[in-house]
């Protein structure tokens, strides 16, 4: 029996250093899909409270980076621009509200970015949980 043949979600946990520099973007690899999947749902849990500002934020971005790593499909996006994080405190991360974008093929690179609006905000070490059922 193989992964994909066992019923049911499949989760992957992202580790995610923090950007203690407000208006710098990065990104960290997650893992490579292994085999086609459908993401059903994406967690951040953050290590530190994060406080929300309107202006200047910045957003927790999980990619599909294709086989080749060049993609750049957002599957799902956590902008702190409105909502306050808390540390230690999962939250549930939106999805795209296309689903094709939630549809990955075995060998997708999935990753994490932090992206700024702005003049951006720091933000903290945490773990994404991305789950995914095969399809």
């Amino acid at each position: 029996m193989q992964l994909k043949d066992m019923q049911g979600d499949h989760t992957r946990e992202i580790p995610v250093a923090g950007q203690g520099t407000a208006a710098t973007t990065d990104e960290w690899m997650g893992f490579k899909a292994p085999f086609r999947c459908v993401i059903t749902g994406v967690v951040w849990v953050p290590n530190a409270n994060v406080t929300a500002d309107p202006t200047n934020y910045f957003s927790v971005v999980v990619k599909n980076r294709g086989a080749a790593g060049a993609g750049s499909t957002a599957i799902a996006t956590r902008a702190y621009s409105a909502t306050n994080g808390v540390a230690f405190t999962p939250e549930t991360v939106s999805l795209s509200g296309t689903a094709a974008d939630l549809n990955v093929a075995a060998g997708d690179w999935i990753s994490v970015a932090k992206t700024v609006g702005g003049s951006g905000l720091a933000m903290p070490d945490g773990t994404v949980h991305v789950t995914f059922r095969a399809r």
